[in-house]
């Protein structure tokens, strides 16, 4: 386990992406909701193709330029919240090129989109422009689901850990998340036992092997819980034991336990690695019922 720090991650500076969709109005309300928790700045951002990409000055009949307009109207309704506007130009094909550059030269600390575009101005955002981001963006990034975020808020949070560095920085930005949103926090592990172990006639070997690995995975979520503890933020811990791969595994529980937000690191282990992720951040950002927040 690679230690997280004695301080908490902070989030100052938010990069919104938008396209005008409705899953992008959905983003917006989660990133005032951060905003507010962490008294963090607002960048609201729309890229376009270089054959969109306005000439001259902009006026409100301009979709993108509207597009901001309400975001900026709906990022400082919230108390607390200062927010800016930014259109930028995509220069080669890849709106997830120019946001993932826009990121690192502004400095942000997360970057937050919608699941899913729209059809107008509209492949901003989302689907592949979202997978790339959450495998390519060097800042966390939330994915946003539809729903309304700011009567859900982030109140409990579901927390993927395999004990890997990217599941613990992971670990420390949900407690720093929870402490500046008063949210409840559950760190969880997967022990994957695919049924087709059974079938190959490991018997006692097989045994031991997941006695020792559901005890390394209560040990990784108890080590969790007392970094949170130290920060004074109360959590709970699961160890999930079953034959459902860890995608089927976190989406479920945080289904089941009317989570809002789930939040897992980008690489796992290479033993029971695949709780955090790789494939698994991607399987959970496209199947999970919420929020999904991927650190690396």
């Amino acid at each position: 386990m690679t230690n997280v720090g004695e301080t908490l991650p902070q989030i100052r500076k938010i990069a919104l992406a938008l396209d005008g969709s409705e899953s992008s109005l959905r983003a917006c309300e989660a990133a005032a909701i951060v905003a507010q928790g962490f008294k963090a700045t607002v960048d609201a951002v729309c890229v376009l193709p270089h054959f969109f990409f306005p000439q001259g000055n902009r006026t409100s009949d301009d979709p993108a330029h509207a597009s901001l307009e309400k975001a900026v109207a709906m990022l400082t309704s919230y108390e607390g919240v200062t927010a800016a506007s930014k259109i930028i130009e995509a220069k080669s094909s890849s709106i997830s090129e120019a946001l993932i550059n826009y990121v690192e030269e502004e400095k942000s600390d997360l970057l937050v989109c919608g699941h899913r575009g729209s059809g107008g101005f509209d492949r901003l955002l989302l689907g592949s422009v979202s997978s790339s981001l959450v495998s390519h963006c060097p800042a966390p990034v939330l994915v946003v689901r539809d729903g309304s975020q700011r009567e859900m808020g982030f109140n409990q949070i579901l927390v993927g850990t395999d004990g890997s560095d990217n599941a613990w920085r992971g670990v420390a930005l949900a407690t720093s998340i929870a402490r500046a949103l008063s949210s409840k926090l559950t760190f969880a592990n997967v022990v994957f036992n695919p049924p087709v172990s059974y079938s190959v006639g490991a018997g006692e070997w097989l045994d031991e092997a997941l006695r020792q690995e559901r005890a390394a995975a209560q040990n990784i979520v108890v080590k969790a819980q007392s970094f949170a503890k130290d920060k004074e933020i109360e959590s709970d811990t699961k160890v999930i034991d079953d034959m459902h791969s860890p995608v089927e595994a976190l989406t479920k529980l945080a289904q089941k336990g009317d989570y809002n937000l789930i939040v897992v690191g980008t690489r796992g282990l290479g033993g029971f690695k695949k709780l955090a992720l790789g494939s698994t951040a991607g399987g959970i950002v496209h199947y999970a019922h919420c929020s999904v927040l991927v650190v690396r």
